[in-house]
């Protein structure tokens, strides 16, 4: 069973979770670790696909949106995928939630984190999350940020 981990944040802005998201999918991927991160935006994916390219000035995190580029992710799959829940089939080693909802593929996962905002609506969609992983058995853990 999926360790999940939630990020609890302090702001309340957007491009916030974001952050968190590239900060964990660099983390993940410089431990070996295939990584997918899904939201129910495209338009957030848009911009976190924009992040990856500038959020640590040193770094470039390699990525692809999902089915954006399918001849070059045959030939040389990036280590993190962006994508949108309907669309997800194989399953990582670490899953990154921006979606409102626990993915399909959580339990097939190593590990999950869970990005929280601090605004009032993620932040009671991410209390109904936590319960529903915590009934299915998951390990869990929360961290404030």
């Amino acid at each position: 069973m999926a360790k999940v981990d939630f990020y609890i944040l302090s702001s309340d802005d957007p491009d916030e979770s974001l952050r968190v998201a590239c900060r964990v999918a660099e983390k993940a991927w410089r431990q070996g670790n295939r990584v997918r991160v899904e939201s129910d935006s495209i338009d957030a994916l848009r911009r976190l696909d924009d992040l990856m390219w500038t959020f640590k000035q040193e770094s470039f995190l390699a990525h692809e949106i999902e089915g954006e580029n399918d001849d070059w992710q045959q030939l040389d799959p990036a280590p993190v995928v962006l994508g949108t829940p309907a669309a997800s089939t194989e399953a990582p080693d670490v899953l990154i939630n921006l979606s409102l909802s626990v993915p399909k593929i959580a339990e097939r996962c190593a590990r999950v984190a869970e990005i929280i905002s601090a605004d009032p609506e993620s932040k009671d969609l991410g209390r109904d999350r936590y319960r529903l992983y915590r009934d299915r058995g998951f390990d869990l853990d929360t961290h404030q940020i």
